[in-house]
């Protein structure tokens, strides 16, 4: 099975199936894909209807590939289903920065930091390459911490954010 269909199967047992909770800021869900995400795919159909198939072409082109999730599990494939899982719940930007950033504190050579900007390009993907593969573990921590960090803060912000906490804490880890 291929890194993504591993990553997705994930992905998918996390999101679950059709939710429209009012308290959650998504919206309107169905595998984790929003109303709005589907919408600009070009789906317009019912959500409660949305196929497989179109929710994994979303997920491959809009989150796996713009991350660049291929070349990252070509280093670490937990990296990668970490980093897709995470741009799936917080966004791709956020997480292509949290990734960019835990490359950086491990670079021991700060004038050689990434420009942390979420885009995963040659610059980054040279940064991965150029990680000892006994730090992927440590890498992979970071980024882990960066992610529940971002939902202790929501759920201190805001209490109705709360409810969620352990479930986010637990995709955290």
């Amino acid at each position: 099975m291929s890194a993504f269909k591993q990553a997705l199967e994930h992905v998918l047992k996390n999101e679950g199936g059709y939710v429209n909770d009012p308290l959650d800021r998504g919206g309107e869900t169905n595998y984790g894909i929003t109303w709005r995400t589907a919408k600009e795919f070009g789906y317009e159909e019912s959500m409660r209807d949305i196929p497989m198939g179109v929710v994994e072409q979303i997920y491959r082109t809009l989150y796996w590939d713009k991350l660049a999730c291929n070349t990252i599990a070509f280093f670490h494939t937990e990296l990668a289903s970490k980093v897709f899982d995470t741009a799936v719940n917080v966004g791709v930007s956020r997480a292509g920065k949290w990734l960019q950033t835990s490359i950086n504190l491990l670079n021991r050579d700060s004038m050689n930091d990434l420009y942390v900007d979420g885009v995963i390009g040659a610059k980054t993907e040279a940064a991965l390459s150029n990680i000892d593969p006994r730090d992927f573990r440590i890498l992979l921590l970071l980024f882990k911490s960066f992610q529940g960090n971002h939902y202790i803060t929501l759920a201190l912000k805001d209490t109705t954010q709360r409810r969620f906490i352990r479930g986010w804490i637990d995709r955290a880890l």
